[in-house]
């Protein structure tokens, strides 16, 4: 069971078939041993750790992306009466968290092109394309009050 995401099952990684170059497939592996033990991941390409407490919204059985769908409860999931509602831990999490704002946001849906592929590599790529010092300014600079 990952550390950070209650009731999870192990369940394999999405896996397509694509060619895909050595540096590429290295940094799968490096995210997916990181994120995989700690959070659960099944490697969607389309990380929402962030806005969902820390814990991967792809665990709910539907793939629901958006918050639990009718049938479920606090008590136990509509699909695997077995488990945990993971969207009501996402709840309970973000309100511990102090975080709750961020589940108003209504989340894109899944791009199935990146399933199966690392969230980190369009992180590194976004970062070289603003440029490495700029980012690094930002994040040591400090905090501007918008109020």
């Amino acid at each position: 069971m990952p550390g950070f995401t209650p009731g999870r099952r192990w369940q394999p990684a999405y896996s397509p078939f694509k060619k895909e170059n050595f540096g590429d497939r290295a940094l799968q592996v490096l995210e997916y041993s990181v994120k995989g033990p700690l959070f659960g991941c099944r490697m969607c390409g389309n990380c929402l750790l962030q806005e969902t407490a820390f814990i991967c919204p792809m665990e709910c059985p539907k793939g629901l992306r958006n918050g639990p769908c009718g049938g479920s409860t606090s008590e136990y999931c509509y699909v695997d009466k077995t488990r945990p509602c993971i969207w009501y831990k996402i709840y309970e999490r973000s309100f511990q968290l102090g975080r709750e704002e961020l589940l108003l946001e209504v989340l894109p849906p899944l791009d199935w092109e990146k399933v199966g592929q690392d969230s980190w590599r369009d992180i590194f790529r976004n970062v070289a394309k603003i440029g490495y010092k700029k980012v690094v300014n930002g994040l040591l600079s400090s905090p501007v009050n918008l109020l």
